[in-house]
C-alpha cells in the first residue's frame, strides 16, 4: 500500500477509523503508517468529552520541548515531573488543532506546572506556528482540580494575548466560561487577527466585554453559528452587531439567562433574566437566513420586545425552548411566541423540541393545533402534554415521525395514551417513541391491559424501532410481570427513573394520578367529538373501532372498522383488526379472508401469520396451519 497510496491518501483512510485505539495500531505497522497516524492522535489530545481525561504523558510529552536552560532561569534544578529522558521521535506540539483550556490547564496542575512553565508551553506553541481550528474555555466547575484553576487561570489567559498567532485560523471558538473574568482582552486581540470564526460560544459580564465581543462579530467574514451563554442585558452590544453577520448566520443560540436565586448568590455565577433591548431583538430579527433557533432556560421571552423574531424565520428546520428542572420552573411560557415561530417556517420544520417544568396546568391546545395543522416535514417532536385530545391531535397528523417523545402531565392516563398507539400503525419504518410518566404511588400497569396494548403495538403494527417508557423508580415501582413484557417485546424497555438522575432526565413531576385501568369512555369522547366535526374522520373511525374492541363491543367496533375499509380497503392492519373479531365470533371464514389479504399486503407481518395459523387450527386445517 505504500508503494501505490500517496501520503494524502493514508491520512483520508486513517480519519475514517472509529476509534483511537484503530489508530494506535497504525502506529505499529511502520514508520510511514506511524507518520500518517500520529498527526491525527495530536491534533486533539485534550478532547472536548465529559468523560475524556487527558493522560498525564501529554503534557509531559509537551514539556520534553522545552529547553533545559528555561526550567534553570525559572529556578529549578531540573524539569520538573518529567518521564521522558530524550527528545520524542515526532514534534508533537506541532500537530496540535484543537485546545480545551480547561483540560489542558487541569492536565499541566497535575503534572506540577506553575503559571511560568504554563506560559511557556504557549510558547512552544507558537515557536512550531501551531494554528488552531477550535479553542475551548468553557466550564471548571466540575474539574479535578478546581480550586487551583481558579487561582492560576486568570494569571494564564492574558499571555495568550501575546501568542495570538495560534488564533490566526481559528474556526470554532468557545469562551462561555461564566465565572467573573475579563474576556475583553482576548476579545479584541482575536478580533484584529482572526477573520475566520464560523461558530462563536461566549458569555457576557461586563459592559467592556460587551462592546469587544461586539467587535470580535463585525471582523469575521462569515459567523455560521452563535451562541450566548449566562448574560446579562450587555448582551445587547453583540447581539446588535450580528447584523454584519445576517448573509451567514444559520444558528442562534440562547442559554442560561435566567434569575435563579440560589444560583445567583454564590461568587461563581451571574444569573440575569435575558434582557435583550429592542434594537438588539430587530438586529436579530434582520438575520433571516437563521435556520435553528434555540431558547434554553431563558426567563423573560413573553415580553413584547421578542414578537418582532416571530414573524422573521421562514426557514427554520429546528426550534427548541427548554426551561427548568426538578428545582426550577417555567412559569412564562412563551406559547404566543412560539406558536407564531412554527407558522411562520412551517413548511421547513423537521425539529421541534420543546421541554419545560411548570408547576401549573398550561393551555398549550392552541399550540399543539399549530403543530398538528401547520407542520408539514416534521421528523423529531418533544413537547409536554396536559391532555389526551392533544395527544390525538398529534398522533393524527404526525404518524411519521421518526421520533416522538411525549411527557405526560397528571391528568393523562398511561393506558389510555399507549392504546392510542396501539390503535394505528405508524407509517415511518424507524419510528421511535419515548413516553415520560410519574404516576402515583400506588399505582400499576396491569399485566393483561398492557401485554394487549404491546402486542398491537410490536406484532400487529410492525413499525416501531424502539418504545421507552420512562417511569419515577418510588413513583412506579411495580409494573405487573414487568420481566415477562420485557422478554415477550424485545423493542420495548422501562427505564425506572431516581432521584439521583431527576436533573438529567426531561419531565418527571408531572404526574400524580392513580391509573389502574384504561378509561375508554374518555377515549370515546375525543373520537365521537372528532368524527361528529367531521364525520369521514378515518383517523377517528379506526381509533374509535379498536377501542370497541379493547372495551369488548364487537357489533360497534366491527361497523367502524367496515366503514373505515370501504374508504381504505388495503389497511393491512385494520383487516388484521377486522380478521380477529371474525375469529370471536366464530366467522372463521371472514377471518381467514381478511387476514389472507392482510398478508398479501405485508407478507411478513408476524402476528397475522400467528394469527392465521390459530385459525387454520380450528377448522382442522392442520397442514396449512403447520
Amino acid at each position: 500500500m505504500n508503494q501505490v497510496l500517496a501520503t494524502e491518501y493514508f491520512e483520508i483512510i486513517f480519519r475514517y477509523l472509529p476509534t483511537n485505539k484503530d489508530l494506535h495500531s497504525c502506529l505499529l505497522v511502520n514508520k510511514h503508517w506511524a507518520a500518517c497516524a500520529v498527526s491525527i492522535l495530536w491534533e486533539t489530545p485534550f478532547k472536548i468529552n465529559s468523560s475524556f481525561t487527558p493522560s498525564p504523558k501529554i503534557i509531559q510529552t509537551y514539556l520534553a520541548f522545552i529547553p533545559d536552560e528555561i526550567f534553570l532561569k525559572l529556578g529549578y534544578s531540573e524539569r520538573i515531573g518529567l518521564s521522558i529522558t530524550r527528545l520524542p521521535l515526532f514534534d508533537y506540539p506541532s500537530f496540535l488543532k484543537e485546545l480545551s483550556f480547561d483540560r489542558f490547564l487541569s492536565a499541566a496542575i497535575a503534572s506540577n506546572c506553575c503559571k511560568d512553565i504554563i506560559i511557556e508551553l504557549f510558547k512552544v506553541l507558537t515557536i512550531r506556528d501551531v494554528r488552531l481550528r477550535r479553542f475551548d474555555i468553557y466550564n471548571y466547575l466540575f474539574n479535578q482540580h478546581h480550586d487551583s484553576q481558579y487561582n492560576i487561570a486568570p494569571l494564564v489567559l492574558p499571555y495568550l494575548s501575546e501568542h495570538i498567532s495560534i488564533f490566526s485560523k481559528l474556526t470554532n471558538f468557545n469562551f462561555s466560561y461564566q465565572w467573573p473574568m475579563q474576556k475583553t482582552q482576548l476579545f479584541n486581540v482575536i478580533a484584529e487577527n482572526c477573520y475566520n470564526i464560523e461558530s462563536l460560544k461566549v458569555s457576557i459580564c461586563y459592559e467592556d466585554e460587551g462592546i469587544a465581543l461586539a467587535t470580535l462579530i463585525r471582523s469575521q467574514r462569515n459567523l455560521k453559528k452563535f451562541s450566548l451563554i449566562n448574560s446579562n442585558n450587555y448582551a445587547s452590544f453583540p447581539v446588535q452587531a450580528l447584523t454584519n453577520q445576517k448573509h451567514s448566520l444559520k444558528s442562534a443560540t440562547f442559554k442560561d439567562m435566567h434569575c435563579n436565586p440560589e444560583l445567583s448568590e454564590t461568587k461563581f455565577f451571574n444569573y440575569a433574566i435575558c434582557q435583550l433591548n429592542s434594537n438588539s431583538v430587530d438586529a436579530l430579527a434582520q438575520c433571516t437566513k437563521i435556520d435553528k433557533l434555540k431558547f434554553k432556560h431563558c426567563e423573560g421571552l413573553n415580553s413584547s420586545v421578542f414578537l418582532p423574531l416571530a414573524s422573521t424565520f421562514s426557514n427554520l428546520t429546528s426550534l427548541e425552548y427548554s426551561y427548568g428542572n426538578y428545582n426550577i420552573y417555567d412559569s412564562t411560557t412563551p406559547i404566543k411566541l412560539l406558536s407564531n415561530l412554527i407558522k411562520k417556517s412551517c413548511n421547513t420544520l423537521e425539529r421541534i423540541l420543546f421541554d419545560w417544568h411548570s408547576r401549573d396546568y398550561l393551555d398549550i391546545t392552541q399550540l399543539v393545533k399549530t403543530i398538528a395543522q401547520h407542520t408539514i416535514s416534521l421528523k423529531h417532536l418533544k413537547i409536554p402534554l396536559y391532555t389526551l385530545e392533544q395527544l390525538t391531535l398529534i398522533n393524527k397528523s404526525h404518524n411519521q415521525l421518526k421520533k416522538l417523545e411525549i411527557h405526560m402531565n397528571r391528568g393523562i392516563n398511561p393506558h389510555s395514551v399507549l392504546s392510542i398507539f396501539a390503535n394505528f400503525p405508524l407509517k415511518s419504518p424507524e419510528h421511535s417513541i419515548f413516553l415520560y410518566f410519574d404516576y402515583g404511588v400506588k399505582s400499576k400497569l396491569k399485566y393483561n391491559q398492557s401485554n394487549q396494548i404491546f402486542e398491537s403495538i410490536f406484532y400487529k403494527s410492525n413499525r416501531i424501532v424502539d418504545l421507552v417508557l420512562y417511569m419515577r423508580n418510588k413513583a412506579c415501582p411495580l409494573i405487573e410481570r414487568k420481566e415477562i413484557l420485557l422478554k415477550n417485546y424485545p423493542k420495548l424497555r422501562i427505564n425506572n427513573m431516581n432521584r439521583s438522575n431527576m436533573l438529567n432526565v426531561y419531565h418527571y413531576y408531572f404526574m400524580y394520578t392513580d391509573p389502574d385501568i384504561c378509561d375508554y369512555d374518555e377515549l370515546l369522547k375525543i373520537f365521537d367529538y372528532l368524527l361528529k366535526i367531521k364525520s369521514h374522520d378515518i383517523w377517528a373511525l379506526k381509533q374509535r373501532g379498536a377501542t370497541y374492541f379493547r372495551m369488548e363491543k364487537y357489533i360497534e367496533s366491527l361497523t367502524d372498522l367496515n366503514k373505515y375499509l370501504e374508504v381504505v380497503p388495503n389497511d393491512a392492519y385494520v383487516l388484521r383488526q377486522r380478521g380477529e373479531i371474525y375469529d370471536i365470533m366464530g366467522n372463521y371464514e371472514n377471518s381467514l379472508i381478511d387476514l389472507n389479504k392482510s398478508l398479501e399486503i405485508e407478507q411478513n407481518n408476524a402476528w397475522a401469520l400467528k394469527f392465521r395459523g390459530i385459525i387454520y387450527s380450528k377448522i382442522k386445517r392442520y397442514e396449512e396451519s403447520l
